[in-house]
């Protein structure tokens, strides 16, 4: 073999390594999010990012620290979180990342709404319904 082809199986190799150490990171790290999410841990703040909304076009940011709210959204996360299975549309109405800070983690949910899916959760791949999260990013558009 030549060096080209030894240098082009390498870099191949490299590739593939990279791509399954990325997927399998990626969902170890969304049921590590998901088990954080429903421990009985407080939940210390929340910042709410809307990034698509109906009824201002920039993105918005609020942090949420009130205590009723946090330890409410907590008990809806340990009592009412379902597993849903839909696709998520690519146009949706509403698109907000939330940050919630537990246990000293920061953990990523993103949550949309479209005419089509109508609203859902994401919390890493895997989708989810919780009313109560839905209410509150209601709250701040």
């Amino acid at each position: 073999m030549s060096k080209n082809n030894i240098i082009i199986a390498i870099c191949i190799f490299a590739l593939f390594s990279i791509i399954i150490i990325a997927f399998i990171r990626d969902h170890i790290g969304s049921v590590d999010s998901l088990a954080l999410l429903t421990n009985k841990d407080p939940i210390e703040k929340i910042e709410l990012i809307i990034i698509t909304s109906p009824t201002f076009p920039d993105k918005r940011v609020f942090t949420i620290t009130n205590t009723k709210i946090l330890d409410s959204l907590n008990g809806s996360f340990r009592q009412q979180l379902e597993p849903v299975n839909v696709t998520i549309a690519k146009l949706n109405n509403v698109f907000a990342i939330i940050y919630i800070y537990k246990s000293k983690k920061k953990i990523q949910i993103d949550v949309v709404s479209s005419n089509y899916t109508g609203w859902v959760m994401k919390v890493g791949p895997k989708s989810f319904s919780d009313e109560y999260m839905f209410n509150l990013v209601k709250t701040y558009l």
